[in-house]
């Protein structure tokens, strides 16, 4: 009987442990293309002091910032989905992570905050916000890869044309959201939009931002680009 006692315990802490595969991991999230470089934001979890700890390298613009360590209140772990809930001023903002592996996750950032963590824990990521962190080992294998050639006008159509699949894709998927809630979720897509697109053809997402942000704005005006942006609004 003990025997089956003391395997129980071990197999639930074992559960416990691989449930917490986002806690104690540097994690690497291309944030914003510069004109001189890209940056990279850094996340680390810690489930033993219950806090987050945040900061931002620059890539070509020297730009830094001092750690932010930000009190968490306790995660929750459910089926492979970890959720974390950073306080901001009392109140509870939610991370989610799904499909966690060695290299790279799904995690998708909650941009509303909740006055109390019983809201926090009701809210449901929509699958068309999540975007992709990289650990350690996933980082240095997307710095690996090329970066995307200079976009020509006809290349800054197909990016926007891309950008719009998804923000109609995610209409299709979500049909119960209002307006407010819609006019968020795609605001969170087209964030992580250029990123996206870089993977799906097999570039660089950090070093491919600021490429793909120059030739968005050097078409900004183009007739036939601004047609297919204005049709980016929810109506």
């Amino acid at each position: 009987m003990r025997l089956f006692i003391l395997a129980g315990i071990l197999f639930l802490a074992g559960a416990q442990i691989h449930a917490q595969q986002a806690a104690n991991t540097e994690w690497f999230v291309p944030v914003i293309g510069g004109p001189n470089g890209y940056f990279v934001k850094h996340y680390f979890f810690s489930t033993e002091l219950n806090k987050l700890l945040e900061t931002a390298t620059g890539r070509g613009d020297q730009f830094d910032s001092i750690p932010m360590e930000i009190a968490c209140a306790e995660p929750t772990f459910d089926g492979g989905i970890e959720r974390y809930f950073p306080i901001y001023s009392g109140n509870y903002s939610v991370i989610t992570f799904r499909n966690i592996t060695e290299n790279n996750a799904e995690v998708a950032l909650c941009y509303e905050l909740f006055p109390t963590l019983e809201e926090a824990k009701s809210y449901v990521a929509p699958n068309d916000s999540y975007h992709t962190w990289h650990t350690k080992t996933g980082f240095d294998q997307e710095m690996a890869k090329p970066v995307i050639p200079a976009l020509t006008k006809n290349d800054v159509i197909d990016f926007f044309n891309y950008c719009k699949s998804l923000l109609d894709q995610a209409k299709a998927d979500s049909p119960h959201l209002d307006k407010k809630a819609l006019q968020s979720l795609y605001t969170q897509i087209l964030i992580g939009a250029s990123m996206r697109y870089a993977r799906a053809k097999g570039y660089n997402e950090f070093k491919s931002m600021q490429v793909i942000q120059k030739g968005v704005e050097a078409n900004a005006q183009d007739e036939d680009i601004k047609k297919i942006v204005n049709s980016f609004k929810v109506q």
